[in-house]
């Protein structure tokens, strides 16, 4: 199964995803870096410093798969 998404779509799929992991165990650091990554009325992290680290990571990635 092939699904693409946006840089947005795919932060939402992360937040999710340590969401699920976090209530497994209430880890603070998880708490904390989900607070970090709520996401603004512009859909970007509430700490834009991680939504930078999130764009070049994501960018990264594409590159890395488009590349072949």
């Amino acid at each position: 199964m092939e699904i693409l998404l946006n840089d947005e779509e795919a932060i939402e799929v992360m937040r999710r995803f340590l969401d699920l992991y976090w209530r497994r165990g209430k880890s603070d650091d998880i708490a904390i870096l989900l607070g970090s990554l709520r996401p603004l009325e512009d859909g970007k992290c509430a700490d834009i410093s991680l939504w930078n680290d999130w764009e070049q990571a994501f960018q990264s990635v594409y590159n890395d798969v488009h590349s072949e």
